[in-house]
């Protein structure tokens, strides 16, 4: 057993899922699903964990940063950056008469294949001669 600043901490001890959910701040749902992704380690006993592993494998997760160092927060940013600046380019595009919403070009195809048709039933309807 260690005594750290008063505190005695037995390296071995295992403490359930709700007390664990309780001393880090999730719910015991988001413990199981931590340990299932190796984040928490798992005691001896169903429903268990090992206290010190635990709590310093969810230290060690906290101070990595979110996704692994953030790598997946940046790169995540940074899709976010460039669909917004992608949304601000075709909307002024839209504003400029460059780019048109699909509902109206497809009513004006539309208009037109009827404007078609109805012009080569006129013709062939004329008399030939």
């Amino acid at each position: 057993m260690k005594n750290t600043k008063g505190l005695a901490i037995d390296d071995e001890a295992e403490v359930d899922t709700a007390t664990l959910a309780r001393l880090i701040g999730m719910t015991p749902h988001a413990v199981s699903k931590a340990a299932d992704a190796g984040r928490l380690v798992r005691g001896r006993m169903p429903g268990h964990y090992k206290l010190r592993d635990s709590v310093q494998r969810y230290v060690e997760v906290l101070r990595s940063g979110p996704k692994g160092g953030g790598k997946g927060y940046e790169a995540a940013k940074t899709r976010e950056k460039e669909a917004k600046a992608r949304l601000a380019e075709m909307e002024a595009d839209e504003k400029e008469g460059k780019l048109l919403e699909l509902s109206v070009v497809q009513q004006t195809c539309g208009n037109i294949c009827t404007a078609f048709t109805a012009l080569t039933t006129l013709i062939g309807a004329a008399p030939h001669g």
